[in-house]
């Protein structure tokens, strides 16, 4: 993330980064990197969601795009730096599959392959909602105190 210059792009089902992520993920934007995320609306694990919701609207605060995907259960794992370097992934956002889990991740480096998941996220981010202060507020009260 640190490296990117234009474009980062972010998707996980789970999204619960830590405080020297956010930094990262703030710090790219403040270089002028266009940032999007796309998450799940819907969960299998609902527990996930309330302690991501501070994380992102810290991150709408700094104009960093997220995406509430729709149809049905996104459970993709990817980032995209710049369009020329691609990381899929087991990894999901959170502490557990950063310091507890193992996990494998692929870096891909082809344009083609990078072209190509950079088209099939996009149709995703079409069959998403954007995430904004409105949609923030619709949550309850007593989901967010979770």
């Amino acid at each position: 993330m640190n490296c990117a210059r234009t474009k980062l792009t972010i998707a996980t089902p789970y999204f619960i980064p830590s405080e020297r992520l956010m930094d990262a993920l703030i710090s790219a934007k403040e270089k002028g990197v266009s940032i999007d995320i796309l998450l799940p609306d819907n969960t299998d694990a609902w527990f996930t969601k309330p302690p991501s919701y501070p994380k992102t609207e810290k991150l709408l605060s700094k104009g960093i795009r997220i995406f509430l995907y729709e149809k049905g259960f996104f459970h993709g794992k990817v980032m995209i730096i710049d369009h020329t370097v691609a990381n899929i992934s087991t990894a999901n956002w959170d502490p557990r599959s950063f310091y507890l889990n193992d996990e494998a991740s692929c870096i891909i480096y082809d344009r083609e392959i990078i072209a190509h998941v950079e088209r099939e996220i996009n149709e995703d981010k079409a069959n998403s909602r954007r995430l904004t202060k409105r949609v923030i507020g619709e949550i309850p009260k007593w989901e967010r105190s979770l």
